[in-house]
């Protein structure tokens, strides 16, 4: 106990989670979440359709995501995108940040498991407003394939 009264919070080492391309070995399902801020230009559907068919290519099976934290494992695209004004509030463009993150348990010990993030890739863009969402398309997408490429290398 803490001396507060409280339980003591138990937390792995530091470092004790390994993360990489070495994390999907074995991996043979997981759902898809999408969490979009900021733009509209790309209908939701169409994010979620070209995560899941390049992860059905590489023989993952899609599951959905629930509440329940034995759901894990999962892939999560974020996309946080705004315009950029000058300070006389002129329109400069804009700019969008995006990640890509694998989710899954990990057992710190033989009782329990962590939910820790074990892979992950992003990248920016900025630039015109109208050109945005055809080049953040093909950057998002770059980064699933290099998912799907860093699976495959684990799961021959």
């Amino acid at each position: 106990m803490a001396a507060s009264g409280q339980p003591r919070a138990i937390r792995p080492e530091p470092g004790f989670v390994q993360t990489g391309a070495d994390t999907l070995r074995g991996i043979k399902e997981m759902a898809v979440e999408i969490e979009i801020n900021g733009i509209r230009d790309i209908p939701e559907s169409t994010y979620l359709a070209d995560i899941e068919n390049r992860l059905r290519s590489a023989g993952i099976r899609i599951v959905p995501h629930t509440a329940n934290p034995h759901t894990y494992p999962f892939l999560l695209l974020t996309v946080q995108a705004s315009v950029m004004r000058s300070e006389s509030d002129v329109r400069m463009g804009s700019v969008a940040v995006y990640t890509l993150q694998f989710w899954q348990l990990i057992p710190p010990t033989r009782r329990d498991t962590v939910k820790a993030l074990t892979w992950l890739d992003y990248g920016n863009l900025w630039g015109d407003s109208m050109e945005l969402p055809s080049g953040l398309r093909r950057a998002y997408i770059e980064l699933i394939d290099s998912f799907v490429k860093d699976y495959r290398s684990r799961n021959r």
